[in-house]
């Protein structure tokens, strides 16, 4: 069991870091900020257990909204003998977040069953993207950004690849967020699928891809893909599938008062 107190300066932080504009996080936690410490507390798990130190899969479900300035716990739990665990963050008796992980010594994408079909799901929508011919977001990473998204974990490191990972929210809303029509986003699940090479990621310029993939009234799916902007590689350094609900202002608001 591992406690972190979600204070408003690592909030702040990994805001900067990320560009994030978003109303609903001036008084509660940005999603990726958990999900990143949950993470943290699964590989110090699976270090521990000698079956990994690379996040290859993570699929997080986003229960309620943590407000800023509180003390969450995060209970890991190991699943198999191959690197999967789950994990579930709780502020006092309410559920938080939970997240589904699987880890490997090397980054492999081999570690998890089943996650070569998820990933030809997602390359589908990311090929019909390249079809579009839709010009992709291009970022720079930096080493002082990066490691403001670490703030919170218990090891002092440049996570450049913490860094793309939570880029993606920016590029998605940038390009799909007509979506929200007026409305606040928040996100209520994330998979995300990490390729080998973005645990070697430096200071290098990266471009981030979006495609749609569903929408309903008021929640809405898509698929953004983060590469080299160089090209050397054949693969995304990852595919992540992120959903969203549109919250209307007037319910921002009464959150805001709670």
């Amino acid at each position: 069991m591992k406690t972190i107190e979600i204070t408003q300066r690592l909030s702040d932080a990994f805001r900067d870091a990320t560009g994030d504009k978003n109303d609903l996080h001036q008084k509660y936690a940005l999603g990726f900020h958990l999900e990143f410490l949950i993470e943290d507390a699964a590989q110090q798990t699976a270090e521990e257990d000698n079956v990994g130190n690379r996040c290859v899969s993570i699929s997080t479900d986003f229960k309620k909204p943590l407000p800023i300035d509180s003390e969450v716990t995060i209970e890991v739990k190991k699943i198999n003998d191959f690197g999967h665990y789950t994990a579930m963050m709780r502020h006092h008796a309410d559920l938080v977040a939970t997240s589904a992980l699987i880890y490997s010594l090397d980054g492999s994408l081999c570690a998890g069953i089943g996650l070569y079909k998820r990933m030809s799901e997602e390359i589908k929508f990311y090929l019909e993207d390249l079809a579009n011919g839709r010009k992709p977001l291009s970022y720079r990473l930096c080493k002082d950004q990066a490691l403001a998204t670490t703030l919170g974990f218990e090891r002092d490191e440049h996570a450049m690849r913490n860094q793309l990972l939570a880029l993606s929210s920016n590029a998605l809303l940038q390009t799909q967020g007509d979506k929200l029509k007026g409305k606040i986003p928040a996100y209520t699940q994330h998979t995300i699928v990490i390729h080998p090479y973005a645990h070697k990621i430096g200071e290098e310029e990266v471009v981030l891809r979006t495609a749609l993939a569903h929408q309903e009234r008021n929640s809405w799916t898509g698929f953004v893909y983060g590469e080299l902007a160089d090209q050397r590689l054949k693969t995304p350094l990852f595919s992540a599938q992120l959903s969203i609900m549109a919250i209307s202002p007037k319910a921002l608001d009464r959150l805001l008062k709670e």
